[in-house]
């Protein structure tokens, strides 16, 4: 019996890893789709190089540790939990995302109810006070991007700086980039409008 669990826990080792894996494939995957077709109708130029730039940093920089997802069709129930780190050139040590999601479809898909929180932490240390952290229980569908990134803009001077310093609508290139982003991290959690419907002020203002 004990030789049997010692077995079963070095399966479940493996098959989590091979989540891991699948879940960063995914996700390096759907993020270019995200990108191609932003790059299809977007007319300013210099506004989707932008885009794309900070689409590279996001997915060169990401490196999923943990991913778990459930699926069941009566009742239909999805649920994601899963732990990534993000570098960027404005944050070399690193940011630690955890997401803890479980969206509920009632009514032949006519309601929804949806429970999501997703935090944001300084290097690895997720033991200490998240430095952003965005939380949704209702009927929505998704999470809207922007309660997570003006707060981790508060946080981050650095990042803060990139976005207030960019000229005209180059701005809106990192909470583009950053929308389409949570929504591949999160599979879908997070949702990706078709552009960026608020003011920088708006945004800076929480």
């Amino acid at each position: 019996m004990k030789l049997n669990f010692f077995k079963y826990e070095k399966i479940e080792a493996i098959m989590k890893r091979i989540a891991v894996v699948q879940q960063q494939i995914g996700f390096e995957n759907t993020l270019n789709s995200s990108r191609r077709e932003v790059l299809r109708t977007l007319e300013d130029k210099e506004l989707a190089a932008e885009f794309s730039r900070w689409i590279d940093l996001l997915r060169e920089g990401t490196s999923f540790s943990e991913w778990e997802s459930f699926d069941s069709s009566d009742p239909d129930i999805t649920r994601n939990e899963g732990t990534w780190m993000l570098f960027l050139p404005t944050r070399l040590e690193g940011l630690t995302f955890h997401l803890d999601a479980t969206r509920k479809v009632e009514d032949s898909g006519a309601a929804y109810d949806t429970t999501i929180t997703l935090r944001i932490h300084e290097g690895q240390e997720a033991s200490k006070p998240a430095l952003a952290e965005a939380y949704f229980d209702g009927d929505d569908f998704h999470l809207n991007h922007r309660r997570l990134l003006g707060k981790l803009l508060k946080a981050d001077e650095a990042l803060r700086q990139a976005v207030t310093e960019a000229k005209d609508e180059l701005w809106k290139a990192f909470p583009w980039a950053f929308m389409a982003y949570l929504s591949r991290c999160t599979d879908e959690f997070v949702e990706e409008e078709g552009d960026i419907s608020y003011s920088k002020e708006k945004l800076l203002a929480g």
